[in-house]
């Protein structure tokens, strides 16, 4: 499946990391500019 994550903030890195970890293609957008780069690596 295709998961994509649109945030005001980085909150739902886990669950798209979790995901990401079952085989799943996930894209995550924060609109935050500080929090842009959490989850670099994982997600």
């Amino acid at each position: 499946m295709k998961f994509l994550f649109v945030s005001v903030e980085a909150l739902s890195t886990d669950l798209a990391w979790r995901l990401k970890q079952e085989g799943h293609d996930v894209k995550f957008y924060t609109r935050s500019e500080s929090e842009k780069d959490v989850g670099d690596g994982f997600v």
